[in-house]
């Protein structure tokens, strides 16, 4: 770093000012007692003038001067006068006889000599005009005292050393008033003479102080400086070497300031030495953590479209962690080849602890549901299997769903998780609103419960974690469930990819920049038609109304006839649709109509699912008839379900938000 201005001439300039200053304050107190004690020396000799002069004055002969005119005696003490003028540089010297009743009198005298001012001097016996100090004068004509104080006057003819003394008599009358004056200007000038010789003195002895002073500070102070400016200056920052200082040993705070630079130099290698230590471990922890990064991505399935020889559903997911590793994680399988399997998880926290819990959690999900367990039971297992040594306290919020690809259900368990949103075909997201269950890992033999719904051709179902709505911007404002509502519909058209990429820029633009404070996971279900392994879930809308039973069984026979069934399967699954068909037309829309909806799908089993958005009915909680009694005796209704459940392999009941679903099936191969 080039040097703008050195220590030493910093020091010098500093020296000369304050020399410069002090010499001017030494002048300046100079000055004023110069003023003040040669004004005080002029009073004197103003004073002891104006005595000498009275005595050279006859006052008797006085009268006799004013009456008669100048004698030879009158030339005489003129002449007296005028050398005691002379002598002491008098500016001015003159007699007069004030008059007591105005402010002027007569001169007696006044003395004028060569270069003198005025040019015209009063004559004897002229009128003096307005006389300056005349109270004083007048009370010494009076009084016959003198002034023992002098005065400083300023007049016409300029500022003075003004002093009276009284002429006397012989017999001690005062026959007139005598006054002297020296000018200010002999005061100022001597005392201005008196200033310049001491200040000159003082500065010279000022300046030799300052050069002593300078030398010394120079040689004990501002070289060892300039010494380790140098020493600094020499240190090149692309230099890996930082080098001592080696200090003369004074015992000074100079010497403790190299001291504690050398200590300095040894910290920063002890500083450099330990950040390339870390360094090497960060490096290293990086290099782990980038490989635990891939690690926990081959973990998740990432390779889309997931199923590419299926059509009839498709299905989409994203996990972006907010640090190397994250907590989040989503998964999606098959139990069998007609159950898909769906989860989406967060555990709490972020980063490397967070991971190591989502692997144990996803591994404990993913093998128990290897077996013949639901959500309700897989869920049950794995919350007590975290529970055992989970000293840390942490805990996972999850979600999992069961899609039934031959009928549509969708059985779910929601362990403190977000709730999902859930599209209709021709319909807006809604959320999947329902009271979630107690997260995994929060307590031991914790009993979830299980809800389950219908998905059909064009439905969506979005499940995402916190992260997507708890996002913040700039103004600690979060991105917010009713945000999230308003974005999934904006892009409800969209594909399952497109919307997933859109909410997320939807978030990154919220965030407008900050940091991304938690793991954001998503994934989409989308069901493109009710398809199945082995045939595809067809369907026939109806009103539902009693005329209709034709057009129902000519579509159920067409559906058993192109598959083969055996006349036998074929009639008792025909008594069991008509009698469910007959229930709806005659009950659900009472007395009112509407529609009613019959799909059927034969693979090793025909299954045929019914729905209407009648009033809610739940055949499985119809009391079974007492076929012991007679006919007459029994009570009406009820034979009808109970012969379906008889015929009928299984039987199934949901309400799905305002829909009806019984869902029936018979095994194909029954002989």
């Amino acid at each position: 770093m080039k040097i703008k201005r050195s220590v030493k001439n910093s020091v010098a300039v500093v020296f000369t000012i304050i020399g410069i200053l002090l010499a001017l304050g030494v002048g300046a107190v100079t000055y004023v007692l110069s003023h003040k004690r040669i004004t005080a020396q002029y009073t004197d000799v103003a004073l002891s003038t104006a005595n000498m002069a009275a005595a050279l004055v006859d006052g008797d002969a006085i009268n006799s001067y004013l009456k008669n005119g100048p004698d030879a005696a009158y030339h005489s003490t003129r002449n007296l006068l005028k050398e005691l003028k002379t002598t002491y540089d008098l500016n001015y010297l003159y007699i007069l006889r004030p008059d007591n009743r105005h402010n002027d009198g007569v001169y007696i005298f006044d003395i004028h000599t060569e270069g003198g001012t005025p040019s015209l001097p009063g004559e004897l016996g002229k009128p003096t005009g307005e006389i300056d100090n005349y109270d004083i004068v007048l009370e010494i004509y009076l009084s016959g005292y003198s002034h023992k104080n002098p005065l400083i006057t300023e007049t016409y003819y300029g500022r003075h050393v003004t002093a009276y003394a009284p002429v006397y008599t012989p017999e001690r009358l005062v026959a007139a008033v005598i006054g002297v004056d020296i000018s200010m200007d002999r005061v100022i000038r001597d005392a201005l003479a008196q200033t310049f010789e001491i200040s000159i003195a003082a500065l010279l002895i000022i300046a030799l102080f300052f050069v002593i002073l300078l030398f010394i500070i120079q040689h004990r102070i501002l070289n060892p400086i300039i010494r380790f400016s140098r020493h600094i200056e020499s240190i090149d920052s692309y230099d890996d070497c930082l080098r001592k200082f080696e200090p003369r040993n004074t015992g000074d705070e100079l010497y403790a300031v190299a001291e504690g630079f050398n200590r300095m130099v040894d910290d920063v290698y002890s500083h450099v030495e330990r950040l390339t230590h870390l360094a090497t471990d960060h490096e290293r922890i990086a290099a782990e953590l980038g490989i635990a990064t891939q690690i926990q991505k081959g973990m998740l399935p990432c390779t889309f479209p997931a199923f590419p020889d299926r059509e009839d559903f498709d299905i989409y997911a994203t996990m972006q962690a907010a640090k190397e590793v994250g907590g989040d994680f989503y998964d999606f399988f098959f139990i069998d080849k007609h159950t898909l399997a769906v989860v989406i998880a967060d555990v709490s926290g972020k980063g490397v602890p967070a991971a190591l819990f989502m692997v144990i959690a996803k591994t404990l999900i993913n093998n128990n549901a290897r077996s013949e367990n639901g959500p309700k039971e897989i869920f049950e297992t794995v919350n007590n299997l975290l529970c055992e040594n989970n000293d840390s306290c942490m805990f996972v919020t999850a979600f999992m769903g069961y899609y039934d690809l031959r009928t549509g259900r969708f059985v779910y368990v929601n362990a403190g998780h977000n709730p999902p949103l859930l599209k209709r075909a021709d319909g807006d997201f809604r959320f999947l609103k329902g009271k979630p269950s107690l997260f995994l890992a929060g307590m031991e033999n914790t009993t979830y419960r299980e809800d389950e719904i219908v998905l059909g051709a064009g439905d969506v179902l979005y499940l995402y974690t916190d992260g997507v709505t708890e996002a913040m911007n700039s103004e600690h404002e979060m991105f917010s469930e009713e945000r999230l509502f308003t974005v999934a519909n904006r892009y409800k058209d969209r594909s399952i990819r497109d919307l997933l990429s859109s909410i997320n820029q939807e978030v990154k633009n919220f965030e407008d920049g900050m940091e991304q404070s938690d793991d954001i996971t998503m994934l989409a279900l989308k069901i493109n038609q009710a398809q199945r392994r082995g045939g595809i879930m067809k369907e026939i809308i109806v009103r539902a109304i009693s005329e209709n039973l034709n057009e129902v069984m000519d579509f159920i026979d067409a559906e058993l006839e192109a598959n083969n069934c055996a006349p036998k399967l074929h009639n008792q699954i025909n008594i069991a649709v008509e009698e469910i068909f007959i229930n709806i037309a005659n009950y659900a829309y009472e007395p009112e109509t509407g529609d009613a909806v019959i799909s059927v799908s034969v693979d090793e089993n025909v299954t045929v699912v019914f729905e209407d958005r009648g009033k809610p009915y739940n055949p499985m909680e119809q009391a079974a008839p007492d076929l012991d009694k007679p006919a007459v005796e029994r009570e009406i209704g009820g034979l009808g379900i109970f012969m379906v459940k008889k015929l009928m392999d299984s039987m199934e009941y949901l309400r799905d938000g305002d829909k009806n679903v019984l869902t029936i099936r018979k095994r194909l191969n029954e002989k």
